[in-house]
């Protein structure tokens, strides 16, 4: 059975649209959780193509933006649960999702890379529930609600999180 050629070229002209408009902040997203720029990849295409493989099944509900985290986080938990590990952030790959900023004078740069050190040691310390909200807010410029959306738990949940996993990283951070 052959697919309607105009609901095809709809569907593909969607997924490019949010490729475009979102790509990279899933990739943003699942390097977060990862850690990994080869792991990030392959996540990020199976999202992609996971979304494309049941874009039958899709229907407008929330936004769009929330359905596509939600199905790399999902991707990404499955991957962790069929590897039975927990990736956490690791100082080394932290910085290839760091904007780099050419105009900045070499001092402020030093700085700043001292602060990223402090900022990912304290961020494995983080439980990944607290860790994903937090990326998601931060990494993402996702509002609470929508991470709320994206993560499938209630708003309260998510601001708990938040709200712990800041108090942790700035009680680890002032105490270096």
């Amino acid at each position: 059975m052959s697919e309607d050629p105009v609901r095809l070229t709809a569907d593909r002209n969607r997924l490019t649209e949010w490729v475009s408009q979102f790509g990279d902040a899933v990739r943003g997203y699942i390097f977060s959780i990862t850690q990994n720029v080869t792991l990030t990849e392959d996540l990020t295409q199976e999202t992609f193509c996971r979304i494309w493989q049941t874009r039958h099944k899709y229907t407008e509900q929330g936004t769009p933006k929330a359905y596509l985290f939600r199905v790399a986080d999902r991707i990404c938990m499955d991957h962790f649960r069929k590897n039975r590990k927990e990736v956490n952030l690791d100082c080394e790959n932290w910085a290839d999702i760091k904007v780099s900023d050419h105009t900045q004078a070499p001092f402020y740069r030093m700085e700043n890379q001292e602060e990223l050190v402090r900022l990912r040691t304290a961020m494995q310390e983080l439980s990944i529930s607290q860790q994903r909200v937090l990326s998601l807010r931060y990494f993402s410029q996702m509002s609470f609600s929508e991470i709320a959306e994206v993560l499938e738990m209630p708003l309260n949940t998510v601001l708990s999180h938040a709200h712990r996993g800041l108090a942790l990283l700035k009680k680890q951070i002032l105490n270096d």
